[in-house]
């Protein structure tokens, strides 16, 4: 999880750079995130 969350901050942080492609990475993750930690 902490890999996750590193990864996110740096999506984040390069959405200036990346806008587009930080915002789908960040979508994907999400989907996945919320597919493995569904209660």
């Amino acid at each position: 999880m902490l890999k996750f969350h590193t990864h996110m901050i740096y999506l984040f942080l390069n959405q200036q750079r990346w806008p587009r492609r930080s915002f789908i990475f960040i979508m994907a993750f999400h989907q996945t995130n919320i597919g493995t930690t569904a209660p």
